[in-house]
């Protein structure tokens, strides 16, 4: 009889402490995203949000400061999206319509903002690229939505 309840109180043990470490992260996550969240509103975000804000509107519809996303058709603010190469950036650099116009599948961030925003007005650019919401925003879009549509924040002058 001893045995069992030493067994059961083991069992209790380590079942509390693997609730405490999983509650633990849990609020890592949270402090952190916290964090993120009032860096970004005392001192903006280290993006390029008018470039981005250029190559979007190019790219994607706008309505009230946000981008909608090709995949979900929800509106998104702008540090939330990303550029997404529709068959893939190495397959798209055999294109000769993009070869013409100096794409190179090692651009990234930045640079291939400021080549989109070079060529927007060129068919094959919306043809090859779309705006996309990056991985897991879905999962936390309810909760970083709810924080943006009640503040606004301004990223680098831009609002």
């Amino acid at each position: 009889m001893a045995a069992k309840t030493k067994r059961a109180r083991i069992n209790a043990a380590k079942k509390a402490a693997k609730t405490r470490k999983q509650n633990s992260a849990k609020n890592a996550r949270r402090a952190a995203a916290a964090k993120a969240i009032k860096t970004i509103e005392t001192s903006g975000s280290s993006e390029e949000f008018i470039l981005k804000k250029l190559v979007f509107a190019s790219l994607s519809t706008k309505s009230h400061g946000k981008y909608k996303c090709k995949c979900c058709q929800n509106y998104f603010e702008p540090h939330f999206l990303a550029i997404d190469h529709i068959r893939g950036r190495k397959k798209i650099s055999k294109i000769k319509a993009l070869k013409d116009i100096n794409y190179s599948e090692k651009r990234g961030g930045k640079a291939l903002r400021s080549w989109i925003n070079k060529y927007s007005d060129k068919k094959i650019i919306h043809q090859q690229l779309h705006i996309f919401v990056r991985i897991n925003v879905c999962i936390l879009s309810s909760f970083f939505s709810q924080f943006f549509n009640t503040r606004t924040i301004k990223f680098h002058g831009v609002s």
